[in-house]
């Protein structure tokens, strides 16, 4: 039992992961926006740019295509960004998601 107790106990205590999800309708799919230098895929949603990555990175072209899909369709997208706590602190900190959900 002892045993048992001292492997939940650190598991219980350990902080959750936290992501914050950011759903909208895109306005604007875009290259390198924030400036000359900059070749990043851009999503404009709700106000704020938020980035997809680099057009050289195999994991861009599939976030491209599901918020070109959402744009041409009027659908709304899902950022996952993992360890932020807001989507303004994503599209400041131009951070990449983690993942990206075409909704309905």
């Amino acid at each position: 039992m002892k045993l048992l107790m001292a492997l939940l106990v650190p598991i219980a205590l350990a902080p959750a992961a936290h992501a914050v999800d950011c759903i909208g309708t895109p306005d604007a799919v875009k290259m390198g926006e924030f400036g000359a230098q900059e070749s990043y895929a851009i999503l404009r949603m709700d106000g704020k740019d938020y980035r997809l990555g680099l057009p050289t990175e195999d994991a861009v072209k599939v976030r491209v295509s599901l918020a070109q899909t959402a744009l041409a369709a009027g659908k709304q997208v899902r950022l996952r960004f993992w360890g932020l706590s807001t989507c303004d602190e994503a599209s400041t900190q131009r951070a990449i998601p983690n993942s990206i959900q075409l909704l309905r």
